[in-house]
C-alpha cells in the first residue's frame, strides 16, 4: 500500500491510496481542480513501508498517465515483498539513488543483488 499527497504547489492537497481504480483517480484529480492549471499536479509527500521510498517519490509529477500507471504498479508490487526485502529495497534506494520511476521499479526486481548486513556488534 502506498498513500500519496498529490496537488498543485499552493493549492488543495488530495490523498489517494494505491492501487487506486481509475474512478478514484479521476476523483482525486477533480477535487484539485484547475484553479491553476499552469502548475503541474505533483506528488506533495509520499507515506509507504519501504523506509525512503517516500522521499524518492516526493516532487514527481502526477499529471502523466505513464507515472500514474508506474506508481500504481509499484504499489502492488511492494505488496508482494517481504519485510526483509523491503528493508533491503530501502537500502538500495539510498545507495542507488534512482532517478525515475523506471528505474525505482527495476531497483525492486533486482534486490537479489544486494545483502542487508545488520547493525552493532554481537559480544
Amino acid at each position: 500500500m502506498m498513500k500519496l499527497y498529490i496537488g498543485r504547489n499552493a493549492g488543495r492537497t488530495v490523498c489517494l491510496t494505491l492501487p487506486a481504480s481509475y474512478e478514484e483517480v479521476d476523483k482525486a484529480l477533480r477535487e484539485i481542480g484547475d484553479a491553476r492549471p499552469e502548475a503541474p499536479i505533483l506528488i506533495q509527500e509520499a507515506q509507504t513501508s519501504v523506509p525512503y521510498l517516500g522521499e524518492r517519490l516526493k516532487g514527481l509529477s502526477y499529471e502523466n498517465q505513464e507515472n500514474r500507471q508506474e506508481l500504481d504498479f509499484l504499489a502492488r508490487r511492494i505488496g508482494y515483498l517481504t519485510q526483509t526485502e523491503q528493508d533491503v529495497f530501502s537500502a538500495a534506494l539510498r545507495m542507488e539513488e534512482p532517478g525515475t520511476l523506471g528505474e525505482i521499479i527495476n531497483l525492486s526486481y533486482n534486490l537479489d543483488q544486494y545483502e542487508l548486513i545488520p547493525h552493532g556488534t554481537e559480544q
